[in-house]
């Protein structure tokens, strides 16, 4: 017996036999798995001597807080600096009210309500980073139900404290108007673009608001967007100067999604409009009542160099599916480039309204920011749902679910039930809902829960090396450690330096905190396992 080609003999100990044994080449290892062990993961080395999988964990949810224990509805949030955000609201009182929070290790602080604008429903808020004049909040609200509107802007202060401009501005002469929007305005000298369907004629228009300076001027004239429409959402492009911003909405003529370039105007002259382009043929579920957010339209707020990307969610009610469509406008186009050959993604197959849409801040050594759509979902007895998928600006990954609220968020009615930030220097985000189960009334209470962004395990000196195969947990597994080949790796460049990321994959350049093993690729599915 000579065993098979390259195995070594092998002794068996005291009075056995010794035996031929496939080479271990002095780069392997075994130790039991804690968690899955996916085949060629990274996996770091527990004070218990079990290993597990390298990256990052899963996100969590922090305990619930109560910025408002009375009832409430309209909510929106609105990151204002670092870790700055605003709470818009309709108060128990039917006013509309603004509390400033800071988020620190997780968890919110917060400011004085201020009560601003009465009889207030429809709330909508954009923000504006003006280069000048700072950072501001436009808000927009009906002020009385199906009746005029008005606009105004606030800052959110360092110590929580909240400054709203000198007056409120009516939209429009007062006439009475539904589907309220707003959006940044960074084509032109007006700071707001503000959209909504006229009661009189049942059409769709938008205007402008604010002047770069107080913002408490008259508004522009209007334009037509479309005859016969519902659902108008806008956003204005935030980062890239002389960048046009979009506006979306459905018709009555049929339930298609459609949008528009919009370039901001100055002075009294109303906002320009590029052409129309359908984005989406199905039925695009449409409000039953005026104020609810059955899509939502933001910008991506990341630098994407001389492009500004756009996010869409809404909903299909024939195929009973939540979509998010994602939108590539270069700086100063006034038409669409195709972006992700302009597929819809799905984010889950079931209802909802409320629909409320958010980008992460800013990106971090390895990890890959988010995007996240949050709503109520109304054939799971209406409770709060979050969904998020990964965005690197080029790809959009598999949404994965998070039930933030099991009561039933609609009991008594309302519109807007969700609201979403994000916070700047992490990858946290503050959800903002409706808890009919608490409150000092005893129902609708204001509630918040800060989404704990995903960390990663990896230290200095933790990581082990890398699984020979599949694993589940409790198995015993072999593991190539330093000195030994990896031979199951993928889409490698043989010659290629490879470093372990903070997300557990590998990659060309090194982060921090270094791992204390590092790879040379052999070939496109080899590494050498090194220092």
């Amino acid at each position: 017996n000579y065993g098979s080609s390259g195995q070594v003999l092998t002794s068996g100990g005291s009075s056995t036999a010794p035996s031929w044994a496939d080479a271990a080449g002095g780069g392997e290892v075994e130790a039991v798995a804690s968690g899955t062990l996916p085949n060629g993961t990274a996996v770091i080395l527990n004070s218990d001597g079990t290993v597990t999988k390298a990256g990052l964990a899963d996100p969590t949810f922090n305990s619930a807080q109560t910025p408002k224990t009375t009832s409430c509805d309209g909510l929106n949030c609105v990151h204002f600096d670092t870790n700055l955000i605003g709470i818009v609201y309709r108060g128990s009182g039917g006013d509309m009210e603004v509390i400033g929070a800071t988020v620190s290790n997780h968890t919110l602080t917060f400011g004085t309500a201020v009560t601003h604008g009465s009889m207030a429903s429809n709330i909508k808020c954009a923000m504006n980073d003006d280069t000048t004049y700072g950072k501001r909040c436009g808000v927009v609200w009906h002020n009385g139900s199906y009746g005029a509107a008005k606009f105004s802007w606030f800052v959110v202060n360092a110590n929580r404290t909240i400054t709203f401009s000198q007056d409120d501005t009516a939209i429009w002469n007062g006439e009475a108007i539904t589907y309220l929007g707003i959006g940044a305005s960074v084509g032109g000298g007006r700071a707001w673009n503000v959209s909504y369907v006229r009661n009189g004629d049942g059409n769709v228009y938008v205007q402008c608001h604010g002047t770069s300076s107080n913002g408490n001027d008259s508004p522009s004239s209007r334009v037509n967007v479309c005859s016969g429409g519902r659902n108008p959402v806008i956003a204005g492009g935030i980062g890239i100067s002389s960048t046009n911003g979009l506006i979306a909405y459905t018709k009555d003529s049929d339930d298609d999604l459609y949008v528009k370039v919009i370039q901001g105007s100055s002075g009294s002259s109303a906002p320009t409009l590029y052409s129309e382009v359908k984005i989406y043929t199905g039925t695009v579920a449409q409000p039953t009542g005026a104020y609810q957010a059955m899509i939502d339209l933001r910008c991506d707020p990341k630098n994407h160099g001389s492009y500004l990307i756009y996010g869409i969610a809404f909903r299909d009610t024939s195929s009973n599916k939540l979509y998010l469509r994602m939108l590539k406008l270069a700086s100063g186009a006034n038409s669409l480039s195709t972006f992700d050959s302009s597929t819809n993604h799905e984010i889950a197959s079931h209802q909802g309204r409320d629909i409320t849409l958010a980008f992460d801040r800013e990106s971090r050594a390895g990890f890959t920011p988010n995007v996240h759509v949050a709503y109520m979902r109304t054939d799971d007895s209406d409770k709060g749902y979050l969904q998020s998928a990964t965005f690197n600006g080029t790809t959009v990954g598999s949404f994965t679910q998070h039930i933030f609220q099991t009561a039933d968020m609609n009991t008594a009615g309302g519109d807007l039930l969700t609201g979403l930030a994000p916070t700047g220097s992490t990858a946290d985000m503050v959800i903002l809902y409706k808890d009919p189960t608490s409150g000092g009334d005893g129902s609708n209470s204001l509630r918040s829960k800060v989404r704990v962004g995903a960390s990663s395990n990896i230290q200095a000196n933790n990581v082990l090396g890398f699984s020979t195969a599949a694993y589940t947990n409790g198995q015993t597994a072999k593991i190539t450690v330093i000195g030994g080949v990896s031979e199951n790796q993928s889409s490698l460049t043989t010659g290629n330096a490879y470093y372990i990321k903070q997300d557990g994959t590998l990659g060309t350049s090194a982060e921090s905190p270094r791992t204390g093993v590092d790879a040379i690729a052999l070939s496109a599915t080899k590494v050498l396992v090194k220092l």
